[in-house]
Parts: structure tokens; sequence; C-alpha cells
């Protein structure tokens, strides 16, 4: 819901401002108008232009005085505040420039020293610093007893041997790996009794040891943490083997887009951000105080992102249908994710059809396939090389479809 009495009273302060460009007047206006009107569903698309007059409330309006604050790593934080208030204030100061916005335009984020004033009202505030200590000791810390776990680099009956001293002593130790069934077979030779993390109970006892295959995406680091009467050791695949496995795919998709982006990027070339929609390469840039690199992307109004070479996978290059030049997204703008949203829906539509292909398909009879015979055993048998685990995987698929009557898929 909009609040069209506050925005109008705010459009017409803006109007006030003389030193508004001819545009930005005109476009104002319009936007009054459509106020004056009671047709506010037509500034949705420019509403985060006026968040600043709009949305002057914060999370800690809705905090109580006594409520705990927690503040992980509060140097980071602090430089991530910094870091983000010097990037607003910039494409302020451009708009400024430009003519776009008033001089007293309000901002509609917090300031590093506003939010440390909303901190400071808090009694309760925690901060915590990994794997180090405050330069300036103070009566009120506390030390909590993390360490980095050991590391074995891939030396696993060396790894074994340490698990099974750490679990007599009462230990209670966890292992995260993307090689579950490895670790289990060489504990298993150390007649290591391993329990089920599928029936974990409300407390780990002292002294058993756990298996877990770590997901996809994750990436942790061991640690061990001691108490007066227990202790807690968790290793991954970084401590066990020297270094944690990445997917490959991802690992090449990524290094790909990287290679490709630099070598082939020039400036003048159309990009797309999966968050910010099409934008033009202007260049790159080096941050003096870090020494990393980001590209320049420059946007509708002549806003502009630092994308930092981390990220280059968020970014692709825009195919123009017919050599077209594309209209650049605005920041902040609604636009580019009603664009996405309509192709998810055009997706959907297409998943939809193909469904009902499939659905026919089920409803006809193909050729069945007989199932392998002795020669067929032998040839395969004679193949010099050994197969993965997903090439027998895909194998026995394969074979399994064309054995069955259902239509197969050609090309």
């Amino acid at each position: 819901m909009i609040p069209t009495k506050k925005l109008s009273k705010a459009l017409e302060n803006i109007l006030s401002d003389s030193n508004l460009s001819k545009t930005e007047t005109s476009r104002l206006k319009k936007d009054l108008d459509f106020v004056h009107n009671n047709q506010p569903e037509h500034l949705i698309e420019n509403l985060n232009f006026y968040s600043g007059f709009l949305n002057q409330g914060s999370l800690f309006d809705y905090l109580a005085e006594n409520f705990l604050v927690v503040i992980c790593d509060p140097v980071n934080f602090t430089s991530t505040v910094e870091k983000f208030d010097e990037r607003i204030n910039d494409i302020r100061h451009k708009k400024k420039l430009r003519r776009q916005i008033a001089v007293g335009f309000p901002s509609s984020h917090l300031s590093p020293i506003e939010l440390r004033t909303k901190l400071d009202l808090f009694d309760e505030k925690n901060d915590i610093v990994p794997w180090g200590t405050f330069d300036n000791k103070i009566n009120t810390q506390i030390q909590i007893p993390f360490t980095t776990s050991e590391c074995f680099f891939g030396k696993l009956d060396h790894a074994a041997k340490r698990i099974s001293e750490l679990s007599k002593s009462g230990s209670i130790v966890s292992i995260i790996t993307n090689q579950s069934k490895r670790i289990k077979e060489v504990l298993k030779e150390h007649k290591k009794k391993l329990s089920n993390p599928k029936l974990f109970k409300s407390k780990l006892e002292p002294g058993e040891v756990t298996v877990m295959k770590a997901s996809e995406t994750c990436d942790i680091n061991g640690f061990s943490i001691k108490s007066q009467d227990e202790a807690l050791v968790l290793f991954s695949d970084t401590e066990i083997f020297g270094n944690a496995k990445i997917r490959r795919a991802n690992l090449r998709r990524s290094k790909r887009i990287r290679k490709s982006v630099i070598r082939d990027l020039q400036p003048g070339d159309y990009l797309v951000h999966v968050d910010h929609g099409i934008a033009k390469f202007t260049g790159t840039h080096i941050d003096p105080k870090n020494q990393n690199e980001y590209l320049i992307l420059q946007y509708a109004l002549d806003d502009k992102l630092y994308v930092p070479m981390e990220s280059l996978e968020r970014i692709s290059p825009y195919i123009a249908p017919f050599g077209r030049r594309p209209h650049l997204s605005r920041l902040g703008s609604p636009t580019w994710n009603n664009t996405k949203g309509k192709a998810a829906e055009a997706t959907k539509e297409l998943a939809g059809e193909l469904l009902n292909i499939y659905a026919t398909r089920n409803t006809v009879n193909g050729y069945k396939f007989s199932t392998d015979s002795l020669w067929q055993n032998q040839l395969e048998d004679s193949f010099p090389y050994q197969e993965t685990d997903d090439q027998i995987e895909a194998l026995s698929a394969i074979k399994k479809d064309m054995e069955s009557r259902k239509p197969r898929e050609t090309g």
C-alpha cells in the first residue's frame, strides 16, 4: 500500500528545488499527477526512488531494549557497512551532479554513524571474533575454547589411528566428507565402531564417532571445542585429505566463464547480470586498499555497479536478436525481476507441453531389446579401461531403458 499523502508532500518538496534538470522535473510532475489522480499503481516501477521518504523505519524499531545483539566478526562487519555506505554515497553524489535528485534528498539506509548509535542503545551486546582475540583485553572478554583440527594430508591410516585415540579418550568425533564410503572402510579396517547419524539422539555420547556425507555446497573446515567434561572434534575433507573436493562441473563452469569474460570482453560490450539485468561494460577498477579487481557495469541513468572477479559466474554476455542494441536496465527497478518472471512463466508453459508429450509417449509401446547375452558380457569385459561409478550407473540405466517397452528418446 502506497501512502499517497506522504508521497504527494515529498514530491512537492522535491519539485521546489530549482536545481533539478528539466527531464527530472518533468518526470516528477508526471508522478505527482498520478498521485493527485489517485493512480499510485503507475509509480510501482519508480517506487524505489522514493524509498528515502517512505521507509524511515528499520529493524531496530521492532527489537526490545533488552534484546541480545551478537555481531560476528565485528571488523568485517564495520568494513562491509562502510563500503556499502561509500558506494551508495557515490551513486547519490553522481545523481546530484546530473541534477537527478535534490540536495536534501533523504537516504533510504542508515549511515555507519546512525547504525552504531542504534546498536549502542542495547545493553546486551556480544562480539564474536573468529580464531582470534580482541586487540584490547577487557574484563568481559570470554575466550571460547575453539581450535582448528589437526591435518592428516591424505594419510588415512594415521587419521584412523588418531580418531580412535580421540574416541578412547572420550571425545565426540564427527567427520563430514564427500568420500564417506572410503572413510568408513578405513575406520572399519581399524575396527572402529561407527554410530549411525540417522539415529541421532538429543545428545551424542562421549567416544562416539559419526561419518556424514557432505552436501554438494558444503564448504567447512574442521574445529575442536573442549570443555571441562566433554570435547567435540570435527574433521572435514580439508583436514583428512589436505583439500576439499569441489564439484568439477561447477569448477569448470566458473573457470570457463571467468576466462571467457576476461579474454573476450571489450568496453562497450553488453552483459546480463542475473540480479540487476542488462548493462554495458565500461572497464575494470582495482581497489587501491585491497588490490581487488572489479568489472564496471554501466546501467540506465549512468548508474554504475562494481562486480568483483569472484562473482563473474553471475554475469553472461548479452545475445542481441538481429544485432539490436538493448535498453539498459535501471538499478533498483523491479522491471528486470518482472522480465525474469515472464521468462519463468514461458518456461513453465514449455514444461507443460513437454509433459503432455511424455504422457502421450507412455500410452504407446516401443521396441524391446533382449537382455545381455554371454557374448555381450565377454565383449564388455574385453574393454581395457575401468569404468567410473558414474559410467557404470549410466550404462545400467540405458540398458534398463532399452529392455523396456517404453518409447525412448532419439537423436
